[in-house]
């Protein structure tokens, strides 16, 4: 069996990247990051009475490709261990945290922000888009315009019923999420790509 797969396919559920300045260029990032919980490899067992990860256990991100975080200056942590802040044994999936500080040599990349991001294979099996496939997560680091990035305090999983009103022009569900950022300076709203 391929790590971080299931017997139908990926594992990956849900995860989000942001980031917060210690001081000067340093900057803590937080990833977090949900997966299914039983799955046959070493990598997601714990200490849990069935075997598997529970509570304040950490485990070690796997894929078809395995998870890495690139900081998007030329350093890139691979092998990505998370410590389990949830868990469902009925819906089957963990939930963690990895915090890691990162010192840039300068407050963004020759006036273009840095690109950190978070990577691997594979998206959720029984997604009804892009199962199996590989995720990208990103996070825009300048720190001359922000000392913070946003952080989502939403469920990751959201249903949208396809009402008439509510599709964009190629015909695809229209959400609007509510934000804000705090303490990030008086950065310009983007509009949500569909």
């Amino acid at each position: 069996m391929d790590a971080g797969l299931d017997g139908s396919g990926g594992t990956f559920r849900y995860g989000h990247v942001y980031y917060r300045v210690i001081s000067d260029n340093l900057v803590e990032f937080t990833i977090e990051a949900a997966f299914t919980r039983k799955v046959d490899t070493a990598y997601s067992y714990g200490t849990a009475q069935d075997g598997f990860a529970q509570l304040g256990d950490e485990i070690t991100m796997t894929g078809r490709e395995t998870p890495e975080f690139d900081f998007g200056d030329n350093n890139i942590l691979r092998k990505l261990k998370i410590e389990i802040t949830s868990y469902s044994v009925s819906e089957n999936f963990v939930f963690g945290k990895l915090v890691v500080p990162h010192k840039y040599a300068t407050p963004n990349n020759g006036g273009n922000p840095w690109l950190a991001k978070f990577t691997g294979c594979c998206r959720y099996s029984k997604l009804l888009n892009n199962a199996d496939n590989p995720w990208e997560l990103t996070a825009q680091v300048d720190l001359s315009r922000a000392s913070a990035s946003p952080k989502v305090s939403l469920l990751p999983i959201i249903s949208v019923p396809m009402e008439p009103d509510m599709v964009t022009s190629n015909g695809l569900p229209m959400v609007t999420i509510p934000a804000t950022i705090t303490d990030a300076g008086s950065l310009p709203p983007k509009s949500p790509k569909t």
